[in-house]
């Protein structure tokens, strides 16, 4: 087995034990949440640390990550670093560590320091938008986001953190931007419309939040809000019809 392990430059001394915590992972620290991923707070040298290990790649994004594109823990890792230098907050990035296996990569992790914000999920409530002072400032951190070239690979509000500054005002950062995009020029209305359909499920929050995004930038806030809301329908069901399909495949191979 080969492995690597690329720390920040705060964490050179701790990629010992950063590796030690990899070796080790269910047994160390305490569970954050466990998916799909599983995520731990751990103790690196004194420094508490939130650790991610990533769902085994399959076949195919084994070979990806190997040869092509850089692993999930490895993206994480340099977009948190590249978020930060241009002034967008996320959790700042400790280490990444990879390992192989029969010459591929089959393990991730990524190492960063933990947060104390709240989701923007937390303000949310069913059938309702977001309060007014909220929704205002995530459409102008939303648009500030684009106007830098990053897209955000899964922008719902669980993913957008925010803390409230003693003026009151809004503070806002990301996580789990490992499935993100850079790109050179400003998206164009079909990627923001892509980008944003994931913001939430509730439309009335969607359309209220696009058409504040709309007027923020520059863009007709009716005919934006109409599109990203139709963008939500189908959306919506091709998601469902691929839930059917799972659940027939389950029933056929005997899966629960």
């Amino acid at each position: 087995m080969r492995e690597k392990t690329v720390t920040s430059q705060s964490y050179e001394r701790s990629a010992r034990r950063i590796r030690e915590i990899a070796d080790d992972f269910d047994r160390e620290g305490t569970i954050i949440y466990k998916g799909r991923n599983t995520l731990r707070r751990v103790n690196a040298d004194g420094h508490q640390l939130v650790v991610k290990r990533y769902k085994k790649p399959n076949i195919f994004q084994r070979v990806a990550y190997t040869w092509f594109q850089p692993s999930k823990a490895r993206r994480a890792f340099d977009y948190a670093e590249r978020l930060l230098a241009i002034g967008i907050d996320t959790p700042a990035p400790a280490a990444w560590l990879e390992r192989r296996r029969g010459g591929m990569t089959s393990e991730y992790f990524f190492f960063s320091e933990p947060t104390e914000a709240s989701s923007m999920a937390s303000l949310a409530t069913e059938g309702s938008p977001l309060p007014p002072d909220a929704a205002e400032a995530l459409a102008r951190f939303m648009e500030s986001l684009h106007r830098h070239g990053f897209l955000h690979g899964d922008a719902n509000l669980s993913n957008i953190l925010f803390t409230r500054l003693p003026d009151g005002k809004f503070h806002f950062s990301v996580i789990d931007t490992n499935r993100s995009k850079w790109i050179k020029k400003h998206p164009t209305e079909k990627q923001l419309v892509e980008n944003l359909v994931r913001l939430s499920h509730n439309r009335a929050l969607l359309s209220d939040f696009a058409r504040r995004y709309a007027a923020i930038a520059g863009l007709d806030p009716e005919r934006f809000a109409g599109r990203l809301l139709r963008r939500l329908d189908s959306f919506e069901a091709v998601r469902e019809r691929r839930a059917k399909l799972k659940k027939i495949l389950h029933r056929l191979t005997g899966r629960k």
